[in-house]
């Protein structure tokens, strides 16, 4: 079966946000203080498995019925919407990409994307069937 252009953007996104909280995820253990803590632990160790489970699901490795990819990307943007206000109130501050812009107001953008494609992607392919 042909794969949709929402299926490829899709990817393309999970695997530059897989890519960058990994980079995190190093800096925190070599440097630490890096990620804010969600619950004690660092948010981009979370996002690390709930992105890869997003992106599992997404290419198929697991017949989930992409259970594991809204849980995942839904985490994702929760976790993304608690630190954008944490960061505008003050009460953390999300790492920056080139020292400008918040992390989390991109993942607030990117997961909020992701999600809305992903529901146009299954829209798609029901109208097809």
């Amino acid at each position: 079966m042909k794969k949709s252009n929402d299926y490829f953007v899709i990817l393309g996104l999970l695997v530059i946000a897989l890519a960058i909280v990994v980079i995190l995820s190093i800096i925190e253990i070599l440097v630490r203080s890096t990620c804010p803590p969600v619950f004690g632990i660092p948010a981009c160790y979370i996002l690390t498995v709930l992105i890869s489970a997003a992106l599992i699901s997404h290419v198929g490795i697991i017949e989930d019925r992409n259970i594991l990819f809204f849980l995942g990307t839904s985490l994702t943007l929760g976790v993304a919407v608690f630190a954008t206000f944490s960061q505008v109130w003050g009460f953390l501050e999300c790492p920056e990409l080139f020292a400008l812009i918040p992390m989390c107001y991109l993942s607030l953008i990117l997961f909020s994307s992701v999600i809305i494609l992903k529901l146009r992607e299954l829209r798609a392919k029901q109208s097809r069937t």
